[in-house]
């Protein structure tokens, strides 16, 4: 007996954060921004993009929550970042943005590296960690070739 009790909270329990995971989706959109692409940037360099979360339940029995993006969850490239006004609320069928600003620490490699943009979504007092996007920041510090010019003008 037992047993079964613990088993049905925790299926309850997993149900719940189901829910919370489809109730929120996530995009990410930038002038350097395509899919889940970062275009190439150079040590130093600094890029600003948008991550729309929208609330897709419907009112009047929709939960409003109060969303986050979970920063530390960036880490290690959590330094990376800067998130203006990160902390939300979304009523249901309520879309917001969040500006983030890229920047790239002096004397990085070359590199692809993962960000994860994830997102905790407070409902009630208790908080839900929500999967949001991965996107992969292409760092390229090498130098234009123009070796290559068309002399058939």
């Amino acid at each position: 007996m037992k047993k079964t009790i613990i088993l049905s909270i925790t299926m309850l329990f997993l149900i719940f954060q189901h829910g919370i995971t489809q109730n929120l989706t996530t995009t990410v959109t930038g002038a350097k921004v395509t899919g889940n692409l970062i275009y190439p940037l150079k040590a130093t360099g600094s890029l600003q993009f948008t991550v729309k979360v929208k609330n897709n339940e419907t009112a009047p029995n929709g939960n409003t929550y109060s969303v986050s993006i979970d920063k530390p969850g960036m880490f290690p490239f959590d330094s990376w970042v800067a998130i203006d006004y990160n902390s939300q609320s979304i009523a249901p069928q309520e879309t917001k943005s969040y500006l983030l600003t890229l920047t790239i620490p002096p004397d990085q490699a070359d590199n692809d590296y993962l960000l994860p943009i994830n997102l905790t979504a407070n409902l009630s007092g208790v908080q839900h960690p929500v999967s949001g996007k991965l996107m992969t920041i292409i760092v390229d510090n090498s130098q234009p070739d123009f070796s290559v010019i068309n002399s058939s003008c």
